[in-house]
């Protein structure tokens, strides 16, 4: 995203208490079709905001971070406690396919971030990951709702990247499931697969030439129960968004052109299994495209425009519907399936 903190936290263990308040604040921007529930991320002065709102900016409510209770065995008592206060960054919010909880990253301290769930309403909130290391990219909910899985920095700096699954239900429990992956730097997304025993990573592996400097890029397989990774499709054309839980498709952006200085994009469905499901579907034609992710259920898409809007589609058709914030800068969102 436009102007994500990349920064870092230690956790400290703490009950969790949230305050949640109304916001008057003015909303922008054009809107249409059904109403969804969004929880969206902006950038307000120079700290990030959560708020649950519906996709046209009414019902909208900050949640605000005074604590989170840490049981995750071996995380440091050293890190700054999760409060509004001491956020430095917030990123990668989801919903739980049942729609009741959320899952974000959050950074309290440089060179940090922590995993974390709460109730759909801000409540209860606790750290399901390490928190004395960071969490590259996005988090994803299993298909029953019971774990997440993320890639997280094994040594300072990026380094030793690997996939990690929290357990979230009842006392959390980290697992690494790589070692020595050979994952490696920004770009990527990571996805549970349909039956949940596997998740689908994708990363860039290289770059074109000019004038475009397209990426290039690849979706694996990650077999949970033995670490190991396979290769689903490689040398794909742009930086892949997304995979769908079937492991069908994935969303890539491609660049069209250089316009002053601006690259005008595409987003395009590419099939990756022999379905017979046909070709590649272009989905989006054209614009300042920064990124895109996929809900839960993988029924519609989310985008952001020229770092400042995010639209959503269904995937099965129909026009781009905007999800409207206060103005300030968004940093990520999610629409409740």
């Amino acid at each position: 995203m436009s102007r994500q903190i990349i920064t870092r936290a230690v956790l400290l263990t703490a009950a969790l208490s949230v305050v949640v308040g109304c916001s008057g604040d003015r909303v922008t921007g054009a809107t249409g079709g059904t109403l969804a529930t969004v929880a969206l991320i902006e950038l307000e002065g120079a700290r990030p905001a959560l708020y649950v709102q519906q996709s046209d900016g009414t019902a909208r409510t900050r949640i605000h971070f005074t604590g989170a209770v840490d049981d995750v065995a071996g995380n440091s008592p050293l890190v700054p406690r999760l409060t509004d206060a001491n956020i430095l960054a917030l990123r990668s919010v989801k919903w739980s396919p049942d729609g009741t909880r959320l899952a974000l990253v959050a950074t309290v301290a440089a060179d940090q971030s922590e995993v974390v769930v709460m109730d759909a309403d801000g409540r209860n909130a606790r750290i399901v990951s390490v928190n004395y290391a960071y969490v590259l990219g996005d988090v994803d909910w299993s298909p029953d709702g019971n774990r997440l899985t993320y890639i997280m920095a094994t040594r300072p700096f990026l380094q030793g990247l690997e996939v990690f699954v929290s357990d979230v239900v009842g006392t959390p429990r980290v697992t690494q499931v790589t070692n020595g992956s050979g994952y490696r730097g920004l770009g990527g997304t990571i996805r549970f697969a349909a039956g949940g025993s596997a998740v689908w990573i994708s990363q860039v592996t290289g770059e074109g030439g000019a004038p475009l400097f397209e990426q290039v890029g690849a979706v694996r397989r990650v077999d949970l129960a033995t670490g190991a990774i396979s290769s689903v499709l490689e040398n794909i054309a742009g930086e892949v968004q997304a995979v769908a839980h079937s492991g069908a498709y994935a969303i890539v952006l491609r660049r069209k052109a250089l316009v002053n200085g601006v690259y005008d994009s595409r987003l395009v469905q590419v099939p990756l299994l022999s379905t017979g499901g046909g070709g590649e579907r272009m989905l989006v034609d054209g614009g300042r495209l920064d990124y895109a992710r996929l809900t839960s259920n993988d029924s519609r898409m989310l985008v952001l425009r020229d770092g400042a809007a995010f639209t959503a589609m269904a995937m099965a058709g129909g026009a781009e519907v905007s999800v409207r914030g206060s103005g300030a800068e968004p940093l990520g969102a999610d629409v409740r399936n």
